[in-house]
Protein backbone atom coordinates (compact mmCIF):
# COMPACT_ATOMS: atom_id res chain seq x y z
CA UNK A 1 0.00 0.00 0.00
CA UNK A 2 1.52 3.22 -1.34
CA UNK A 3 1.94 6.37 1.41
CA UNK A 4 -0.13 9.36 1.37
CA UNK A 5 2.67 12.50 0.48
CA UNK A 6 0.40 15.41 1.04
CA UNK A 7 2.39 18.02 2.32
CA UNK A 8 1.33 20.52 5.20
CA UNK A 9 -0.19 23.47 2.88
CA UNK A 10 -2.08 20.72 1.44
CA UNK A 11 -0.54 21.68 -2.42
CA UNK A 12 -0.15 18.28 -3.73
CA UNK A 13 -0.91 14.61 -3.24
CA UNK A 14 0.97 11.23 -4.94
CA UNK A 15 -0.53 8.01 -3.88
CA UNK A 16 2.35 5.69 -5.40
CA UNK A 17 1.58 2.37 -5.75
CA UNK A 18 -2.24 3.28 -4.46
CA UNK A 19 -2.54 4.99 -7.86
CA UNK A 20 -5.99 4.75 -9.31
CA UNK A 21 -4.82 4.38 -12.82
CA UNK A 22 -1.42 2.78 -12.55
CA UNK A 23 -2.03 0.62 -15.14
CA UNK A 24 -4.06 -0.26 -18.36
CA UNK A 25 -5.19 -3.58 -17.96
CA UNK A 26 -8.33 -3.60 -20.33
CA UNK A 27 -8.95 -1.91 -23.35
CA UNK A 28 -11.77 -3.88 -25.33
CA UNK A 29 -15.48 -3.93 -25.69
CA UNK A 30 -16.95 -3.59 -22.37
CA UNK A 31 -20.34 -3.60 -21.98
CA UNK A 32 -22.12 -0.36 -21.14
CA UNK A 33 -23.58 -0.26 -17.71
CA UNK A 34 -22.36 1.52 -14.37
CA UNK A 35 -21.79 -1.12 -11.80
CA UNK A 36 -23.23 -4.02 -13.25
CA UNK A 37 -20.87 -4.63 -15.88
CA UNK A 38 -17.79 -4.50 -14.14
CA UNK A 39 -16.77 -5.82 -10.83
CA UNK A 40 -13.82 -6.42 -8.18
CA UNK A 41 -13.26 -7.93 -5.19
CA UNK A 42 -9.91 -6.38 -5.12
CA UNK A 43 -8.52 -9.75 -6.21
CA UNK A 44 -10.61 -11.46 -8.46
CA UNK A 45 -12.08 -9.26 -12.10
CA UNK A 46 -14.97 -9.56 -14.06
CA UNK A 47 -16.34 -7.87 -16.84
CA UNK A 48 -19.29 -8.27 -19.30
CA UNK A 49 -18.65 -7.76 -22.88
CA UNK A 50 -20.52 -6.49 -25.61
CA UNK A 51 -21.97 -9.90 -26.57
CA UNK A 52 -23.13 -11.16 -22.64
CA UNK A 53 -19.93 -12.85 -22.59
CA UNK A 54 -18.53 -12.89 -19.17
CA UNK A 55 -14.49 -12.64 -19.06
CA UNK A 56 -13.18 -13.22 -15.34
CA UNK A 57 -9.26 -13.17 -14.48
CA UNK A 58 -6.52 -12.72 -11.03
CA UNK A 59 -7.55 -14.19 -7.68
CA UNK A 60 -9.15 -17.81 -7.77
CA UNK A 61 -8.08 -19.72 -4.65
CA UNK A 62 -11.86 -20.31 -3.51
CA UNK A 63 -12.99 -20.88 -7.41
CA UNK A 64 -14.75 -17.35 -6.99
CA UNK A 65 -13.83 -16.77 -11.16
CA UNK A 66 -16.29 -19.81 -11.61
CA UNK A 67 -13.84 -21.55 -14.53
CA UNK A 68 -14.49 -24.64 -13.04
CA UNK A 69 -10.95 -24.78 -11.21
CA UNK A 70 -9.39 -23.75 -8.00
CA UNK A 71 -6.12 -22.22 -8.08
CA UNK A 72 -2.98 -22.64 -4.59
CA UNK A 73 -3.46 -19.57 -2.04
CA UNK A 74 0.27 -19.36 -2.49
CA UNK A 75 0.54 -20.50 -5.95
CA UNK A 76 0.10 -18.13 -9.37
CA UNK A 77 -3.46 -16.88 -10.08
CA UNK A 78 -5.41 -16.51 -13.51
CA UNK A 79 -3.22 -13.89 -15.28
CA UNK A 80 -4.70 -13.91 -18.29
CA UNK A 81 -9.09 -13.05 -18.96
CA UNK A 82 -10.73 -16.41 -19.75
CA UNK A 83 -14.27 -16.83 -20.51
CA UNK A 84 -16.72 -17.31 -17.55
CA UNK A 85 -20.23 -17.75 -19.09
CA UNK A 86 -22.62 -16.48 -22.07
CA UNK A 87 -26.14 -14.69 -22.07
CA UNK A 88 -24.89 -12.64 -18.37
CA UNK A 89 -26.04 -9.22 -17.78
CA UNK A 90 -24.78 -8.55 -14.41
CA UNK A 91 -22.34 -10.19 -11.97
CA UNK A 92 -21.04 -9.25 -8.52
CA UNK A 93 -18.08 -10.91 -6.94
CA UNK A 94 -17.30 -10.07 -3.09
CA UNK A 95 -15.69 -11.69 0.41
CA UNK A 96 -12.44 -11.52 2.05
CA UNK A 97 -9.93 -14.08 2.31
CA UNK A 98 -11.85 -17.67 2.89
CA UNK A 99 -15.21 -16.60 1.68
CA UNK A 100 -14.81 -14.71 -1.54
CA UNK A 101 -17.50 -15.81 -4.41
CA UNK A 102 -19.65 -14.41 -7.43
CA UNK A 103 -22.88 -13.82 -8.06
CA UNK A 104 -24.28 -14.30 -11.72
CA UNK A 105 -27.21 -13.17 -13.45
CA UNK A 106 -27.91 -14.51 -16.80
CA UNK A 107 -29.96 -12.44 -19.11
CA UNK A 108 -32.88 -15.14 -18.69
CA UNK A 109 -32.86 -14.24 -15.09
CA UNK A 110 -31.57 -17.14 -13.72
CA UNK A 111 -29.26 -16.92 -10.79
CA UNK A 112 -26.14 -19.06 -10.77
CA UNK A 113 -23.34 -18.59 -7.69
CA UNK A 114 -19.82 -20.55 -7.39
CA UNK A 115 -16.72 -19.82 -5.04
CA UNK A 116 -16.83 -20.47 -0.94
CA UNK A 117 -19.41 -21.32 0.54
CA UNK A 118 -18.06 -20.89 4.24
CA UNK A 119 -21.11 -18.91 5.47
CA UNK A 120 -23.70 -20.20 3.25
CA UNK A 121 -23.39 -17.32 0.94
CA UNK A 122 -23.89 -19.69 -2.39
CA UNK A 123 -27.47 -19.64 -1.05
CA UNK A 124 -27.75 -23.58 -1.99
CA UNK A 125 -28.91 -24.82 1.32
CA UNK A 126 -25.80 -25.65 2.93
CA UNK A 127 -22.52 -24.49 5.12
CA UNK A 128 -18.76 -25.13 4.80
CA UNK A 129 -19.29 -27.42 1.86
CA UNK A 130 -16.15 -26.59 0.35
CA UNK A 131 -15.55 -24.48 -2.84
CA UNK A 132 -18.11 -24.53 -5.68
CA UNK A 133 -15.84 -23.61 -8.88
CA UNK A 134 -18.50 -23.95 -11.36
CA UNK A 135 -21.30 -22.06 -11.03
CA UNK A 136 -24.21 -23.53 -9.74
CA UNK A 137 -28.10 -22.20 -10.48
CA UNK A 138 -29.88 -21.16 -7.36
CA UNK A 139 -33.09 -18.72 -8.17
CA UNK A 140 -35.15 -17.39 -10.95
CA UNK A 141 -36.29 -14.15 -11.94
CA UNK A 142 -33.32 -11.85 -10.65
CA UNK A 143 -32.57 -8.72 -12.12
CA UNK A 144 -29.87 -7.47 -9.54
CA UNK A 145 -27.23 -8.37 -7.36
CA UNK A 146 -24.95 -8.08 -4.51
CA UNK A 147 -22.11 -10.02 -2.79
CA UNK A 148 -19.66 -9.15 0.00
CA UNK A 149 -19.59 -11.53 3.35
CA UNK A 150 -23.24 -12.28 2.33
CA UNK A 151 -25.64 -12.69 -0.94
CA UNK A 152 -28.46 -10.13 -2.19
CA UNK A 153 -30.73 -10.63 -5.31
CA UNK A 154 -33.68 -8.45 -6.27
CA UNK A 155 -36.08 -10.17 -8.35
CA UNK A 156 -38.35 -8.80 -11.33
CA UNK A 157 -41.11 -7.91 -8.86
CA UNK A 158 -38.58 -5.65 -6.88
CA UNK A 159 -38.48 -8.02 -3.65
CA UNK A 160 -35.36 -8.28 -1.90
CA UNK A 161 -33.79 -11.81 -0.95
CA UNK A 162 -31.00 -12.21 1.68
CA UNK A 163 -28.79 -15.05 2.79
CA UNK A 164 -25.39 -15.99 4.11
CA UNK A 165 -23.64 -14.76 6.99
CA UNK A 166 -25.23 -12.67 9.10
CA UNK A 167 -22.91 -11.91 12.28
CA UNK A 168 -23.46 -8.13 11.98
CA UNK A 169 -27.05 -8.54 11.38
CA UNK A 170 -26.77 -7.36 7.83
CA UNK A 171 -29.74 -9.86 6.85
CA UNK A 172 -32.20 -7.16 7.67
CA UNK A 173 -33.73 -10.19 9.32
CA UNK A 174 -34.24 -8.85 12.43
CA UNK A 175 -31.96 -11.08 13.92
CA UNK A 176 -28.24 -12.19 13.69
CA UNK A 177 -28.94 -15.63 12.64
CA UNK A 178 -27.45 -16.89 9.38
CA UNK A 179 -29.34 -18.27 6.53
CA UNK A 180 -28.39 -20.84 3.77
CA UNK A 181 -31.33 -19.83 1.30
CA UNK A 182 -32.70 -17.20 0.22
CA UNK A 183 -34.78 -15.39 2.83
CA UNK A 184 -37.60 -12.23 1.16
CA UNK A 185 -36.56 -8.98 3.04
CA UNK A 186 -38.48 -6.86 1.59
CA UNK A 187 -40.73 -5.65 -0.88
CA UNK A 188 -40.05 -2.29 -3.38
CA UNK A 189 -36.57 -2.71 -4.03
CA UNK A 190 -34.62 -1.23 -6.31
CA UNK A 191 -31.12 -1.53 -5.52
CA UNK A 192 -29.42 -3.05 -3.07
CA UNK A 193 -25.25 -2.39 -1.40
CA UNK A 194 -23.68 -4.34 1.40
CA UNK A 195 -20.64 -3.35 3.02
CA UNK A 196 -20.38 -6.66 4.60
CA UNK A 197 -21.35 -5.12 8.22
CA UNK A 198 -23.75 -2.70 6.57
CA UNK A 199 -26.43 -3.12 4.09
CA UNK A 200 -28.11 0.01 2.14
CA UNK A 201 -31.35 -0.06 0.04
CA UNK A 202 -33.18 2.68 -2.27
CA UNK A 203 -36.49 1.58 -2.30
CA UNK A 204 -38.60 2.14 -5.99
CA UNK A 205 -39.94 5.79 -4.22
CA UNK A 206 -36.13 6.53 -3.89
CA UNK A 207 -36.55 6.42 0.08
CA UNK A 208 -32.88 4.97 1.44
CA UNK A 209 -33.14 2.27 3.74
CA UNK A 210 -30.07 0.78 5.92
CA UNK A 211 -29.39 -1.75 8.91
CA UNK A 212 -26.62 -3.78 10.12
CA UNK A 213 -23.41 -3.36 12.19
CA UNK A 214 -23.42 0.76 12.05
CA UNK A 215 -19.83 1.02 13.59
CA UNK A 216 -18.56 3.78 13.43
CA UNK A 217 -22.11 5.24 12.89
CA UNK A 218 -21.84 3.99 8.83
CA UNK A 219 -25.32 3.37 8.14
CA UNK A 220 -26.49 7.60 8.65
CA UNK A 221 -28.77 7.05 11.61
CA UNK A 222 -27.71 10.19 13.81
CA UNK A 223 -26.11 7.23 16.23
CA UNK A 224 -23.65 3.86 15.89
CA UNK A 225 -26.55 1.86 17.46
CA UNK A 226 -26.99 -1.63 15.39
CA UNK A 227 -30.08 -2.31 13.76
CA UNK A 228 -31.18 -5.84 12.62
CA UNK A 229 -34.31 -4.47 10.48
CA UNK A 230 -34.95 -1.81 7.93
CA UNK A 231 -34.56 1.60 8.78
CA UNK A 232 -35.44 4.70 6.40
CA UNK A 233 -32.53 7.21 6.65
CA UNK A 234 -33.27 9.46 3.76
CA UNK A 235 -35.84 10.31 0.41
CA UNK A 236 -34.90 11.44 -3.19
CA UNK A 237 -31.86 8.84 -3.32
CA UNK A 238 -30.37 7.29 -6.68
CA UNK A 239 -27.32 5.14 -5.49
CA UNK A 240 -25.89 4.31 -2.55
CA UNK A 241 -22.05 2.77 -1.35
CA UNK A 242 -21.19 1.93 2.04
CA UNK A 243 -17.77 1.12 3.61
CA UNK A 244 -16.55 0.43 6.80
CA UNK A 245 -15.72 3.63 8.22
CA UNK A 246 -17.93 5.96 5.98
CA UNK A 247 -20.95 5.61 3.39
CA UNK A 248 -21.95 7.55 0.32
CA UNK A 249 -25.14 8.65 -1.54
CA UNK A 250 -26.29 10.69 -4.14
CA UNK A 251 -29.58 12.01 -4.84
CA UNK A 252 -31.52 12.55 -8.12
CA UNK A 253 -30.93 15.95 -8.22
CA UNK A 254 -26.63 14.84 -8.58
CA UNK A 255 -25.65 16.01 -5.12
CA UNK A 256 -23.27 13.80 -2.71
CA UNK A 257 -23.86 13.12 0.59
CA UNK A 258 -21.74 11.34 2.72
CA UNK A 259 -21.71 10.34 6.64
CA UNK A 260 -19.66 7.86 8.93
CA UNK A 261 -16.37 8.43 11.20
CA UNK A 262 -13.06 9.54 9.44
CA UNK A 263 -9.64 11.40 10.01
CA UNK A 264 -9.24 14.68 8.66
CA UNK A 265 -5.46 15.25 6.96
CA UNK A 266 -4.72 17.24 10.24
CA UNK A 267 -5.69 14.04 12.27
CA UNK A 268 -8.17 15.86 13.53
CA UNK A 269 -11.27 12.90 14.00
CA UNK A 270 -14.83 14.05 12.16
CA UNK A 271 -17.59 11.91 12.92
CA UNK A 272 -20.36 12.83 10.70
CA UNK A 273 -23.20 9.96 12.02
CA UNK A 274 -25.78 11.78 9.58
CA UNK A 275 -25.67 12.85 6.14
CA UNK A 276 -23.61 15.76 5.00
CA UNK A 277 -23.66 17.74 1.84
CA UNK A 278 -20.40 17.04 -0.02
CA UNK A 279 -20.64 17.92 -3.97
CA UNK A 280 -23.27 18.70 -6.86
CA UNK A 281 -23.51 17.23 -10.15
CA UNK A 282 -22.00 14.07 -9.59
CA UNK A 283 -22.99 10.71 -11.04
CA UNK A 284 -21.24 7.93 -9.90
CA UNK A 285 -19.24 7.91 -6.55
CA UNK A 286 -16.87 5.08 -4.86
CA UNK A 287 -14.70 5.22 -1.80
CA UNK A 288 -11.35 4.07 -0.45
CA UNK A 289 -10.55 2.95 3.01
CA UNK A 290 -7.05 2.74 3.15
CA UNK A 291 -4.64 5.77 4.53
CA UNK A 292 -7.23 7.65 5.39
CA UNK A 293 -10.99 6.91 4.47
CA UNK A 294 -11.60 9.39 0.92
CA UNK A 295 -15.12 9.65 -1.36
CA UNK A 296 -14.56 9.22 -4.42
CA UNK A 297 -16.85 11.15 -6.80
CA UNK A 298 -17.41 11.65 -10.55
CA UNK A 299 -18.90 14.56 -12.05
CA UNK A 300 -20.96 14.91 -14.93
CA UNK A 301 -18.05 16.85 -17.23
CA UNK A 302 -16.15 13.26 -16.72
CA UNK A 303 -14.02 14.51 -13.94
CA UNK A 304 -12.73 12.33 -10.76
CA UNK A 305 -12.75 14.04 -7.25
CA UNK A 306 -12.24 12.78 -3.82
CA UNK A 307 -12.99 14.31 -0.64
CA UNK A 308 -12.49 13.02 3.01
CA UNK A 309 -15.61 14.32 4.56
CA UNK A 310 -13.64 17.08 6.24
CA UNK A 311 -14.78 19.53 3.24
CA UNK A 312 -10.75 18.99 1.66
CA UNK A 313 -10.65 18.27 -1.98
CA UNK A 314 -8.22 16.31 -4.50
CA UNK A 315 -8.37 16.13 -8.39
CA UNK A 316 -6.86 13.43 -10.35
CA UNK A 317 -5.37 14.32 -13.48
CA UNK A 318 -3.70 12.88 -16.91
CA UNK A 319 -0.30 12.17 -15.00
CA UNK A 320 -1.77 10.10 -12.52
CA UNK A 321 -1.61 11.86 -9.85
CA UNK A 322 -3.77 13.60 -7.04
CA UNK A 323 -3.87 17.12 -6.66
CA UNK A 324 -5.04 19.08 -3.79
CA UNK A 325 -7.88 21.73 -4.88
CA UNK A 326 -8.08 25.74 -2.32
CA UNK A 327 -11.67 25.61 -4.11
CA UNK A 328 -10.29 28.78 -5.80
CA UNK A 329 -8.03 28.17 -8.93
CA UNK A 330 -8.67 26.35 -12.16
CA UNK A 331 -7.63 22.53 -11.63
CA UNK A 332 -4.51 21.87 -14.14
CA UNK A 333 -4.18 19.03 -16.62
CA UNK A 334 -7.47 17.11 -14.76
CA UNK A 335 -8.72 13.93 -16.51
CA UNK A 336 -12.44 14.57 -18.51
CA UNK A 337 -13.09 11.40 -19.93
CA UNK A 338 -13.95 8.95 -17.15
CA UNK A 339 -17.57 7.02 -17.65
CA UNK A 340 -17.65 5.20 -14.10
CA UNK A 341 -15.53 3.90 -11.13
CA UNK A 342 -15.97 0.50 -9.28
CA UNK A 343 -14.57 -0.57 -5.64
CA UNK A 344 -13.95 -3.55 -4.33
CA UNK A 345 -15.90 -5.38 -1.75
CA UNK A 346 -12.83 -4.38 0.06
CA UNK A 347 -13.89 -0.53 0.27
CA UNK A 348 -11.00 0.27 -2.07
CA UNK A 349 -11.26 1.62 -5.59
CA UNK A 350 -10.02 -0.87 -7.69
CA UNK A 351 -11.64 0.16 -11.22
CA UNK A 352 -11.71 3.06 -13.94
CA UNK A 353 -14.05 2.82 -17.26
CA UNK A 354 -13.05 5.80 -19.49
CA UNK A 355 -15.62 6.87 -22.11
CA UNK A 356 -13.65 5.05 -24.78
CA UNK A 357 -14.84 1.61 -23.24
CA UNK A 358 -11.00 1.41 -21.71
CA UNK A 359 -10.83 0.21 -18.30
CA UNK A 360 -8.34 0.66 -16.08
CA UNK A 361 -6.97 -0.27 -12.59
CA UNK A 362 -4.24 -0.36 -10.62
CA UNK A 363 -2.55 -4.05 -10.75
CA UNK A 364 0.64 -3.86 -12.25
CA UNK A 365 0.00 -6.07 -15.58
CA UNK A 366 -2.09 -5.37 -18.94
CA UNK A 367 -5.05 -7.71 -20.33
CA UNK A 368 -6.53 -7.96 -23.69
CA UNK A 369 -5.43 -5.93 -26.70
CA UNK A 370 -5.64 -2.25 -27.74
CA UNK A 371 -8.99 -2.36 -29.61
CA UNK A 372 -11.26 0.24 -28.29
CA UNK A 373 -15.42 0.30 -27.79
CA UNK A 374 -17.04 1.08 -31.24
Amino acid sequence: MGSDLTSEDGTSTDVQEDNLVDKLFINQDVAPGIYDTVSTDGGAYFVIKNDNTLWAWGDNFNGQLGIGTVTDLKGPQQTEPVIVMEDVKVVSTGGSAGNNHTLIVKTDGTLWVCGSNSSGQLGTGSIGDGVHPTPEYIMDDVISVCSNHSSFAIKSDNSLWAWGDNFYGELGTGSTEPQYSPIKIMDDVSYVNSSGSDTFVIKTDGSLWAWGLNHPGTLGTGSTESQYSPIKIMDDVAYVCGGFMISCAIKTDGSLWAWGSTWGEDGNHNPTYEPIHIADDVVAASLEEANHAYVFFLKSDGTLWRENTYFQFWYYTNDGEWVFWDGEEEPQNQVTDIATIVSGSNGRVHMMVKSDGTVFGRENFQFFDDAKLN
